[in-house]
This record gives structure tokens, C-alpha cells and sequence, in this order.
């Protein structure tokens, strides 16, 4: 080959290759756009869980924009768990885990943010959040802290609670402490007790591993709070498997158990709440679908003893989008679901402050969760109304009145963030009354 004609060809190859290389850089690299830190955002929202996540969903909001270079763009993301690690009046901790989904699959800046699974990546964040000194109901961002500290800062938070659960509760209503309660073996099979612990059933048919199967369980050898109901007239658990929702249940204490299917219109549970006003008439609320701080929910009742079970239909779905915090009924028919402080705007002040409604979003039926309708609950004034936000499900008392208690939710620090409001009724939970201030312990009744 002439010389010339072999230089003419390493140079239409090397242009052909810078060509394409900057083809390549200007798929990966697109339109500039600097990102926005997250210390510059800020929330509206007196309520530092829901602030964290309006906080984080606007961060990462800016990485969909098409003006982002294609290598810091992302097609979507969510939240899959917030918790408050530690609160003060103007600081607050929160621990924040969410996910996002790259746009390109490969060339992105995201690999370091967190744990790659399934193309999505799975980061967590902590952040410190400062009530703005001339609006309150604003939380701004200060600084991120590293997840290692969270990590052992969650830990230690988490001795600290069971440190409590072991040395404070104690049980009313007649019988002993963790007189009917599980336990977990190491392959994963649970034992129910009905005496405390002297004796244990044979494993039940399911395994811990599928009980424990939520959209926001954090540990493998706690069943998730509500989703159980043990007394020795009726047992039950309720659990995800092969894209339906299942009871199983036993009416002679472990000896026999029954497994019958509730429903495979829900997805992504985070909250099972169960149990029984009596052999034959129980109850199940389901939160599901959780997005950001909103999700749906749905009630079924059972008036066989759980062979069937029926879908009561949209009244609970149609209430709010809001997240669930309590729910249970009292009778067959006269139920509650409660969504924490309601948050509601209801003005501003003269300097242009928003003003927030803080009392108990809480709402009842009496269809079997057909309708319901909300109660305001007669907080005294003596009481700062920004204080006992958080409604309780009632419980029915032998007398059969119901008793209510009324929380500080996760950031009260009034004496400790322990008491409580307690609120009694005469009528289901129609009307109440304010009772006494109250210190509550753990009470079992099964689930």
C-alpha cells in the first residue's frame, strides 16, 4: 500500500473515532445544569418525617429535569423509609432511606450514593433539620451527617427502647404479662404461648420469614406490630404470599390452624392491623401503596371466623392519602382510623405566619367501614393544642365503655414524650370526654 494511502486511512479512522467519541460525550454528558445542594431546601411542614421527605422529593426532583447532563438524570425514584432519630424543640435527626433509578444504565455519577439492586440504587441519608427562627412550621436542612453515625446512632436508640419495653410496662385488663405472646426459632418457625412462656405450641404454617414480608419491616424476628392476634379463643396471622393477603388462624389454641385467602387487590403492605370482637367477627385495615408521604388503604371484615372475607369498599380509601397511624374496631360494625396531627391550614397571622391545625385527624364508622366520619376530640385548653396530636385506637373496656389515649406522636418531649391524654366514651366513640392525664403501658391483647 502507497504510503499516502495508508495515512489518509489512520487519518479518516482517528477523525471517524473522535467523531464518535464526541457523539458519546454528548449522549453521556447532554445539556449543563448544576445541581442544587441539599442543604439549600427547606420545607413548609411542622412535622420533621413528612419535612424530610418533601425535602428529599424536591431534591431529587431536580435530577429529572431534561436540562441535567444524561449522566446526573434519573427516571424516577421514592421513599422507602423515614424515621425521626432524635428530636429537641428547634433540632431535629431524621434518618431517611429512599431509592432512584438511573437513566442511563451504566455512565452515571450515582454509583457511589448507595447499594446498586435491580438498576435502582438505594441510598441512605441522614439530615439535620432546624425549625426556622421566624416561621416554626419551616424546617431547614443544616447539614448532612455520615450514615455510619446514624447507623450507630439508630442502634443505640434502639437499646434504649427495649431497655424501656423491659422495665416499664406493665399489664391491665386481668391477665399476666405476655400471658399470650411468640416467639421466633432459629429456622425461622414461630411458637405461640397461652401461659407465659411455661409452654409453646407446635410451629403454626408459616414461616417468620413470610410474616415479617412488609414494605417497611425493619427486623426478621419481630412480626409486625398488629398483623397478629393472640388470645386462647382466637389466634391469627396475617401475611403476603404469592400476591394475595392470607389469615391463618386457630380457635383451639395451636392445635389446628385454617389458611384462607382476604384479598390480592393490595400491594406493597405497610401496615396489617388485625383482630377479633369475637370468634366469628373479625377485621383487617390495610395501609398499602405507600408514595412519599401518602397512601391508600382499605378495610375487610370476616363474619365467619376468617374462612371469607369482604372488601368493605372506598370509605376508608376516599378519607385521605394521608398515612395511617392507628386503626381497630370495637364491635363488628363500629371501627376507627387515625392519621395523626391533621395539619390542616387554618390562616396566618398579622406578620404572615401559616397557622397549622394540629389536633387528632380521627375518624368512625359504624357500617363496618363503609363511611366514616370524623370526631374532634375536646383537647382542654389547659392543654397547648400542638402537644397531643396523635389519636390511639380505642379500646373497649368490660364495662363496656371505650377508653382513648391521646399521644405526643414521635417528636413529643412534654415530660418526656411518655403521657398521654386519656379520653373516655359512653356511646362508641361517638362523643368523648377528656378523662385524666395518663402514663400508658403495654397492653397485650393479642395483636
Amino acid at each position: 500500500m502507497h504510503p499516502s494511502s495508508k495515512a489518509k486511512i489512520i487519518g479518516t479512522t482517528f477523525g471517524i473515532l473522535i467523531l464518535l467519541i464526541g457523539i458519546f460525550l454528548f449522549f453521556i454528558i447532554g445539556p449543563s445544569r448544576e445541581s442544587r445542594p441539599i442543604e439549600s431546601f427547606s420545607a413548609k411542614n411542622p412535622a420533621p418525617v413528612m419535612a424530610a421527605e418533601d425535602i428529599v422529593s424536591a431534591y431529587l426532583q431536580q435530577y429529572k429535569s431534561k436540562e441535567m447532563p444524561r449522566s446526573m438524570r434519573i427516571s424516577d425514584y421514592g421513599i422507602l423509609e423515614t424515621e425521626e432519630m432524635e428530636a429537641g424543640s428547634d433540632v431535629i435527626y431524621v434518618h431517611i432511606r429512599y431509592w432512584l433509578r438511573p437513566s442511563l444504565p451504566v455512565f452515571h455519577v450515582f454509583h457511589d450514593w448507595g447499594e446498586e439492586n435491580d438498576g435502582r440504587i438505594v441510598c441512605d441519608r441522614a439530615l439535620r433539620l432546624i425549625r426556622d427562627s421566624g416561621n416554626p412550621n419551616i424546617l431547614n436542612v443544616s447539614e448532612n451527617s455520615d450514615y455510619l453515625t446514624v447507623q450507630t446512632q439508630l442502634q443505640e436508640q434502639e437499646r434504649r427502647e427495649n431497655e424501656k419495653l423491659q422495665n416499664e410496662y406493665e399489664i391491665p385488663h386481668g391477665f399476666p404479662q405476655m400471658q399470650n405472646t411468640y416467639c421466633i426459632t432459629d429456622a425461622s418457625q414461630v411458637l405461640v404461648s397461652y401461659n407465659g412462656g411455661e409452654s409453646w405450641t407446635d410451629p403454626i404454617p408459616v414461616t417468620s420469614d413470610v410474616l415479617t414480608d412488609l414494605s417497611d419491616t425493619k427486623y426478621h424476628n419481630v412480626l409486625p406490630e398488629g398483623s397478629y392476634y393472640i388470645t386462647p379463643e382466637m389466634t391469627s396471622f396475617v401475611y403476603r404470599q404469592n400476591g394475595f393477603l392470607w389469615c391463618c388462624h386457630s380457635t383451639d389454641q395451636g392445635k389446628n390452624w385454617k389458611i384462607s385467602s382476604i384479598t390480592s387487590n393490595t400491594y406493597a403492605e405497610r401496615m396489617l392491623l388485625s383482630g377479633w370482637t369475637s370468634q366469628k367477627e373479625g377485621w383487617l385495615i390495610v395501609s398499602y401503596d405507600r408514595q412519599m408521604s401518602t397512601e391508600a388503604k382499605a378495610v375487610f371484615l370476616t363474619h365467619d371466623g376468617g374462612l371469607s372475607w369482604e372488601d368493605q369498599g372506598r370509605g376508608a380509601a376516599d378519607l385521605t392519602t394521608r398515612m395511617l397511624k392507628h386503626g381497630g374496631f370495637v364491635t363488628p360494625d363500629v371501627g376507627f382510623l387515625s392519621f395523626g396531627p391533621s395539619n390542616r391550614l387554618l390562616g396566618t397571622t398579622a406578620e404572615g405566619y401559616d397557622i397549622f391545625d394540629t389536633s387528632p385527624e380521627f375518624y368512625r364508622t359504624e357500617d363496618g367501614g363503609k363511611t366514616f366520619s370524623e370526631i374532634k376530640l375536646p383537647i382542654p385548653e389547659t392543654y397547648d393544642a400542638a402537644i397531643f396530636i396523635c389519636a390511639q385506637a380505642p379500646v373497649m373496656e368490660k364495662d363496656g365503655t371505650l377508653s382513648l389515649l391521646v399521644d405526643q406522636g414521635d417528636s413529643g418531649d412534654y415530660l418526656g414524650g411518655r403521657v398521654c391524654l386519656r379520653f373516655i366514651s359512653e356511646d362508641l366513640g361517638m362523643t368523648w370526654k377528656f378523662d385524666q392525664e395518663f402514663t400508658p403501658k403495654e397492653i397485650d391483647f393479642g395483636g
